[in-house]
């Protein structure tokens, strides 16, 4: 991606906090800068990857780089996802997953509705406690199996959220959504109670029409539900 690549570091002194934004990297493009951002004194709060390649070996590299992330967000453009430009495709859960085994908080766009359910059963051991999928007007829905999502929501760890973020309203995404939506109000328990973070896992969707959350709590192996008083 050669003389694009851009990168920002930006330091908030009133939160403590360092965001590094990498803009259209390539595994080549991560070698080149590696020693500057290695010898960086403060390490950041949050990597934000907008446009970069998404392939197992970049983010192997990145961890090179920032081994003890904790937060890391990826976005992709619109242009390049309908012109597929550079052949920008979503990151695979399992490999980043793999690649930073600390990492606490992930986001990434979802352009298959179902894939990311088997690249977290890859996942065998992390504590990542939040998922958030970016879903736009390109996301595929036509496959989705409620017995596969509900394997997957229940052999994470409890403490994980889920959350399902849709960009741009579509009617696809509607008609996925209540069928969602119908399959975990029959199985799960719905609402904002007070439910203990670490003990529950928690599955979250915008609903479509008025924007707003839903939010499921799933029950610990032992199948109750302990709230906080």
């Amino acid at each position: 991606m050669g003389h694009q690549d851009t990168i920002e570091i930006k330091n908030d002194t009133l939160l403590c906090s360092t965001t590094v934004n990498l803009k259209d990297f390539d595994t080549h493009g991560l070698d080149v800068i590696s020693n500057h951002l290695c010898n960086a004194t403060t390490l950041p709060n949050l990597i934000d990857l907008e446009d970069c390649c998404s392939s197992k070996p970049f983010f192997e590299a990145l961890k090179k780089i920032f081994p003890n992330t904790k937060n890391l967000d990826c976005r992709l453009s619109k242009d390049f996802i309908i012109d597929n430009v550079r052949g920008l495709v979503a990151p695979s859960v399992a490999d980043v997953l793999n690649a930073f085994p600390e990492l606490e908080s992930l986001c990434l766009p979802c352009l298959h509705s179902t894939k990311w359910m088997a690249q977290m059963m890859h996942v065998r051991q992390h504590p990542l406690k939040k998922l958030t999928l970016m879903y736009n007007e390109l996301t595929q829905y036509d496959d989705f199996v409620w017995n596969d999502f509900l394997t997957c929501v229940k052999a994470q760890r409890p403490g994980i959220r889920f959350r399902i973020v849709v960009r741009k309203y579509s009617k696809n995404y509607e008609s996925y959504y209540l069928t969602l939506k119908q399959h975990l109000d029959r199985t799960f328990k719905e609402g904002y109670a007070s439910f203990k973070a670490n003990c529950h896992t928690t599955v979250i969707i915008t609903n479509p029409i008025n924007m707003y959350w839903n939010v499921w709590h799933v029950p610990p192996p032992n199948g109750d539900y302990m709230q906080t008083w």
